[in-house]
């Protein structure tokens, strides 16, 4: 077993705790992570473990301060893996591991918390849920493939991969796709009271500002379209 070399100070990398007060401690309380588990993956003496076999960047698992386990990626899209976990941590899903940008024997890159026990839905069967749909439609993500999301025991479902999102224009959602996308009401209630520069200001250094912007602008839509039909079946 290999030492890495570790360090975090980057452009980028502060972005990944910069959220509110406010923002942190809803987190905190409601969190389905270990609570510590930011703070490990950024600041954790990290070990190599071994090379994953699927994954076109070869992703690296690795021990993190000899307490979690981690994915590392090193690539050109680490930074929207950790852009996709803010979005997902604002709104409260839960879906996405946490995900902090760090430096990797000098080499920067993305490190996700690994989540043990999860299959592949072509096994345990079952589509994305409504609030997986909703967050690809936010980010962008036109990859959401029986190998980018796992099915805990249970039923709980974890999104991984995210490398790709961020990457397309805005583009309109059809009705009936919104419908199914609607997430449960809390949830809703976040993601409408989630305001544009708090987006900003959160993925900033991270995102180019058009890829900002074209989130935005699909939020405000897919709340848009949402409010219509919840008011039409009140």
């Amino acid at each position: 077993m290999s030492v890495f070399v570790t360090t975090h100070t980057d452009v980028g990398a502060g972005n990944v705790l910069s959220c509110t007060e406010g923002i942190r401690s809803f987190f905190e309380e409601h969190s389905f992570w270990p609570r510590d588990v930011e703070q490990v993956l950024l600041n954790g003496k990290v070990q190599k473990i071994k090379i994953l076999s699927e994954g076109s960047t070869e992703p690296v698992q690795v021990s993190v301060a000899g307490k979690y386990t981690g994915v590392f990626k090193e690539d050109s899209g680490a930074h929207f893996e950790v852009a996709a976990y803010l979005i997902d941590r604002l709104l409260g899903l839960n879906l996405i591991p946490p995900t902090v940008m760090r430096r990797v024997n000098g080499k920067l890159g993305s490190l996700q918390f690994f989540v043990e026990g999860g299959q592949n839905p072509y096994v345990t069967g079952g589509a994305p849920s409504q609030e997986m749909k909703m967050l690809d439609y936010l980010i962008g993500n036109t990859d959401r493939t029986g190998k980018n999301y796992l099915v805990l025991p249970g039923g709980r479902q974890v999104a991984i991969d995210h490398g790709l999102a961020f990457r397309v224009g805005f583009s309109r959602l059809p009705i009936w796709n919104v419908q199914q996308s609607l997430p449960r009401p809390e949830v809703f209630s976040r993601l409408v009271a989630l305001e544009d520069l708090t987006i900003t200001n959160e993925l900033k250094g991270l995102l180019s500002q058009e890829a900002i912007r074209n989130l935005i602008a699909r939020k405000n839509y897919f709340v848009t379209e949402a409010l219509k039909l919840v008011r039409a079946n009140p």
